[in-house]
């Protein structure tokens, strides 16, 4: 299990605002079923250790984002959400576009109904034009149904922000980019001490996310979550946070487009499931070994963000996108 190491802000819980929301977790209860091609196979795990950790923190809203294992079965979601749905809202993982038009918005229009306020685009293969359309046509699709959803994009390479840059003009304004897991953005993270001064601008296609974000201030969000995908030290299993200081500060200048996730429960990396792929290890259950310091976190970020845009990333932003 990963240790989280020593932050300037100690471990200390603070306080969170009322009304604070978790805009990505994950749920594997046992009694649903896989899809039949999953993208992993998780642990299964009791729903009421998320409710837990959820109350632990202090956390009163949530957005649960459904899993690439369940893909397009969409039961767990449904059920979760059915549970408490004046608190709890959704992310969804759409089947293909269906061939009448009028059947796939009434489709849309009934997940938005019973709480779906997202969907996660998936963007395959190699070429960022390609990626790029297929983005495209998710907007368009969503355009279509007359529904106002976030758009979730978990893209490794962060070239891919060039080429989106490039072409959003031209995308429906009526939905929202909402980039995961702060771009899973590549630098000098994950340094325990950090680096004395980090040029946060300097680090590569970092410049065509704040271009995104600072030229469309109403349909471009990031996502404050799971830093472990930026700091895990490979050799020592440990997650640091205090590197990721220079990242976040920057972002500080979008108080209304920052929202804030536990990526709960913390799945390995792609690159190490890719790796169990490979190695044919695929159909077996993933080990869940990361422990992610929400405390720490969530103290560094009030430090590095303030009281006031620390408020508006718990609550008032989600709460503009997900009630």
């Amino acid at each position: 299990m990963s240790k989280p190491a020593a932050t300037s802000a100690g471990s200390v819980l603070p306080q969170l605002p009322r009304g604070s929301w978790d805009t990505h977790f994950h749920i594997f209860p046992s009694d649903y079923p896989l899809s039949q091609t999953p993208m992993f196979v998780p642990p299964r795990l009791d729903p009421s250790a998320q409710e837990s950790l959820h109350a632990s923190l202090g956390v009163d809203r949530t957005v649960l984002v459904h899993s690439f294992a369940f893909g397009d079965k969409l039961e767990s979601l449904h059920d979760w959400v059915a549970k408490d749905p004046a608190w709890r809202r959704a992310v969804c993982v759409l089947p293909p576009t269906q061939l009448d038009v009028d059947a796939d918005r009434q489709f849309i229009k009934r997940l938005d109904g019973a709480g779906v306020r997202g969907v996660r685009a998936e963007l395959e293969g190699d070429d960022r034009a390609t990626k790029v359309r297929a983005l495209k046509k998710v907007f368009e699709r969503l355009d279509r149904a007359g529904v106002r959803w976030t758009v979730c994009v978990q893209e490794l390479d962060a070239a891919f922000y060039d080429a989106l840059l490039a072409a959003f003009d031209s995308f429906p304004t009526s939905q929202i980019l909402m980039i995961d897991h702060l771009a899973f953005l590549p630098g000098p993270w994950g340094q325990h001490p950090p680096p004395a001064s980090i040029d946060v601008m300097a680090v590569p296609h970092f410049s065509s996310i704040v271009a995104l974000l600072r030229h469309n201030p109403s349909t471009v969000y990031i996502k404050l979550s799971a830093p472990y995908r930026l700091t895990l030290s490979p050799s020592t299993d440990t997650v640091t946070y205090d590197s990721l200081e220079p990242l976040v500060k920057a972002l500080k200048v979008f108080p209304d487009q920052l929202v804030w996730g536990t990526d709960w429960p913390h799945t390995p990396l792609h690159h190490d499931m890719a790796a169990r792929r490979k190695a044919g290890l695929g159909s077996e259950v993933i080990p869940l070994r990361i422990k992610e310091d929400m405390p720490s976190w969530l103290a560094l970020l009030k430090e590095w963000l303030g009281e006031e845009v620390f408020v508006k990333m718990m609550v008032d932003n989600p709460a503009r996108l997900y009630e």
